[in-house]
């Protein structure tokens, strides 16, 4: 059976009147590269392949320059095994969003690796794995110390890695890409000193990792410079990997036994639990109580029965920007042009259940 010939990259330049390098750089869609070319030249070149039916054949690409322009992104399957999708967990969505964007922006096509249920962090065998089916380097979501070890090996042979928001300290130079925790906490306290809350409860997980540590240091400190003194008898946790419910009952014993003016969720989970336990006890929000949380934009995806929380928020979309601009600069220039940790600083989502922007009514609390 005879077929039509699939066309190449010499029969697009032709019929553009490029030469095959012109052709091949502005199909592929790589910034700055493509920049150099008018927008008039640009815009032949497609009208000629979109003419002639071609599709770049990324294998033979690979073959010829021994880079597949694929990178590998590796995360935690957040929401496996709900009936709501993955992808429906904005932060691991954003992440998603973020490094897809720019590596086409920069001419790379995203593969995703998602760990499976219950796999727990990204561990050397998923590292391995996106580089065996052909990426030229990866970006890695929390990975576990086992990981890190194997990403330094893979390092050694030339294959460059990015981890995007490590759980403990990593040591891996300029090639980390990190909350500003430092700036979250601060914001928190100078955000509720300035409304001029007293009364103050923080709320978190009763085996913190290194970010919400970070976070607790950084408020407590704002405080006490503001002349706010804490009292740990506001400070509230609640359990790491206990099941939504109970976390949400350790939540309405803590407001119903301290009964604070305004709290200060450190995490995600925690402020979820704070905001269903408030719902609960029928605090009107914030005029009884108001909840300040962390990475807890509205709305909170999967949880319906929420309000809209004001939040302060890293941008998971921008840490996958970030990454992935670093992972291409440590691609072609063999370099990162940073020491330490990119750091992401946060933004204020404003919400129902905390003001950002008018007196709090200092001095009240709830009888």
């Amino acid at each position: 059976m005879s077929g039509r010939k699939r066309p190449t990259i010499r029969d697009v330049a032709e019929r553009a009147g490029v030469s095959q390098t012109t052709a091949a750089v502005v199909l592929s869609g790589k910034r700055p590269d493509i920049d150099r070319f008018p927008e008039a030249t640009q815009r032949k070149v497609r009208r000629a392949a979109e003419e002639l039916g071609y599709s770049r054949n990324l294998l033979a690409a690979s073959l010829r320059t021994g880079k597949s322009q694929l990178i590998g992104l590796l995360m935690d399957d957040a929401w496996a095994g709900r009936e709501t999708p993955w992808f429906s967990s904005p932060l691991n969505g954003q992440l998603l969003s973020g490094v897809n964007a720019r590596a086409l922006e920069l001419g790379y096509t995203t593969i995703v690796r998602l760990i499976e249920p219950g796999g727990g962090m990204p561990d050397p065998g998923s590292v391995s794995d996106l580089v065996d089916l052909g990426a030229d380097g990866i970006v890695v979501k929390a990975p576990s110390d086992e990981a890190i070890e194997e990403i330094k090996r893979r390092r050694e042979l030339g294959v460059p890695a990015v981890v995007v928001f490590p759980q403990t300290d990593v040591e891996l130079g300029g090639c980390v890409v990190e909350a500003d925790n430092v700036a979250v906490g601060r914001g928190a306290a100078e955000l509720l000193a300035e409304l001029g809350y007293d009364h103050i409860g923080w709320y978190g997980l009763d085996e913190p990792e290194t970010a919400e540590k970070i976070r607790e240091q950084s408020f407590l400190g704002v405080l006490r410079e503001r002349g706010i003194r804490p009292d740990m008898a506001l400070r509230g946790t609640t359990h790491s990997g206990k099941p939504h419910e109970e976390n949400v009952s350790h939540a309405h014993e803590y407001l119903s036994r301290v009964r604070p003016r305004v709290v200060y969720g450190l995490g995600h989970g925690p402020t979820v639990s704070l905001v269903l336990a408030a719902t609960d006890l029928g605090f009107s929000m914030p005029d009884e109580l108001a909840i300040l949380g962390t990475d807890c934009g509205p709305p909170i995806w999967g949880v319906p029965e929420c309000p809209r929380v004001t939040s302060f928020q890293i941008s998971w979309m921008d840490a996958g920007r970030i990454a992935t601009d670093m992972l291409v600069e440590m691609l072609e220039e063999g370099r990162v042009d940073s020491e330490g940790p990119r750091l992401v600083a946060p933004r204020v989502a404003p919400g129902e259940t905390c003001p950002v922007g008018k007196p709090a009514g200092a001095g009240s609390t709830r009888a």
